[in-house]
């Protein structure tokens, strides 16, 4: 029997990770850096919304199952391949939830969080969008996400 692959679908509205320089950092991250991965985002992902084609690889960060690990695979404008690797924790909340990914330059001149809402469409597909940082805060200091201000 032949094994087959599911590739779920991450629609990106804002490509927050390849972007990072130009997405407002957080100082602290929404959610608590200790959090139980959520497995629902756990998975091979293929993105869309974006101009060139590319993967997102989705999996708890330690064998604990805490934090977040994501692997991009990008094709570039000249025809290679570029990837990259980030970690971070998410906190879900009902359907939806919010992703906290370190952010650190080459240089370390641009450190923080990159925060991102998500929202699952069923099984095979999440919407990832960058978040409004006020409305972010007000969330926080209500007690509806974890987090600090």
């Amino acid at each position: 029997m032949e094994r087959q692959t599911l590739v779920r679908s991450l629609l990106l509205t804002f490509a927050a990770l390849t972007l990072a320089s130009c997405v407002p950092l957080a100082d602290h991250p929404a959610g608590d850096e200790g959090a139980v991965f959520d497995t629902r985002l756990q998975g091979m992902w293929r993105l869309l919304g974006e101009d060139t084609p590319g993967l997102m690889f989705i999996g708890p960060a330690d064998d604990t199952g805490h934090g977040i690990q994501l692997r991009t695979v990008e094709a570039t404008r000249d025809g290679r391949w570029k990837t990259d690797e980030y970690t971070g924790i998410s906190a879900p909340h009902g359907d939806h939830g919010y992703l906290s990914i370190r952010y650190e330059t080459d240089s370390g001149a641009r450190r923080g969080w990159v925060i991102a809402r998500y929202a699952l469409a069923g099984h095979d597909r999440v919407r990832l969008s960058t978040l409004d940082e006020a409305r972010l805060a007000a969330l926080v200091r209500a007690g509806k996400i974890p987090g600090r201000v």
